[in-house]
């Protein structure tokens, strides 16, 4: 089997191969090892060991939080960080329209202190939890909301931060068509050549270069990616 990451910022994907999805890929892919900028992923463990910030994805967040809200009738902590976070991100947007960069040192303290809150109440409630496979879910939850904090709300304080990670996405939605249309390639050296074509494709579209032009450039070798 064979794992492809993507590399993404808002002009340039760069899509690897690699049979294995840990360090001994990101170090041999050797991009992150040398990036000293933010990273935003959809809680990766592993990327905390690269990068100089973590921003984590609040869409999946979200995501793990509403499974507990279908699911465990007695609590309400999920419901209540969900909510939160969407509501801060509401009002940043609303701020955003306005042309303000950044909330107040007030609401920054006042959003931390109900994350924290809820998180209190998440110890609690999730102690009454009968289904002992819910419960070990809620509590690896809340105990994640609770050390990676930071990593959940940068986005709060920081408003060029992403509340998501839908860019990473996005790009990763051609690989899963080909995955599942085609079943993928049979050699190790089909998956690279792959990857550096639909690098070459998609970040040209980004930059609006028309993406045969970019590869006729590889052939000629030309350089169009300036930057």
């Amino acid at each position: 089997k064979i794992y492809i990451r993507n590399y993404s910022n808002e002009n340039t994907v760069l899509y690897k191969s690699h049979k294995r999805k840990g360090h001994k890929a990101i170090k041999e892919h050797n991009i992150l090892p040398r990036f000293t900028g933010g990273i935003v992923h959809d809680h990766d463990t592993t990327m905390y060991s690269y990068g100089t910030k973590h921003y984590e994805c609040i869409i999946h967040l979200g995501r793990y939080l509403e499974e507990i809200i279908e699911n465990v009738s007695n609590v309400t902590w999920s419901k209540s960080l969900k909510d939160l976070l969407f509501e801060i991100y509401s009002e940043r947007k609303k701020l955003v329209n306005q042309k303000i960069s950044s909330f107040t040192n007030e609401q920054i303290i006042d959003y931390e202190k109900r994350y924290d809150e809820i998180i209190s109440l998440s110890k609690e409630e999730n102690k009454n939890i009968r289904s002992s496979f819910y419960k070990s879910k809620a509590k690896t939850l809340a105990n994640r909301c609770e050390k990676y904090k930071d990593a959940h709300l940068n986005f709060m304080k920081d408003f060029a931060v992403p509340f998501d990670n839908n860019l990473s996405e996005r790009a990763l939605r051609i690989v899963k068509t080909k995955t599942k249309v085609s079943g993928g390639f049979r050699s190790k050296n089909g998956y690279e050549n792959y990857c550096n074509a639909i690098s070459i494709i998609n970040t040209a579209k980004m930059r609006d270069i028309n993406p045969f032009k970019a590869i006729t450039s590889v052939f000629n070798n030309e350089n169009i990616f300036t930057n």
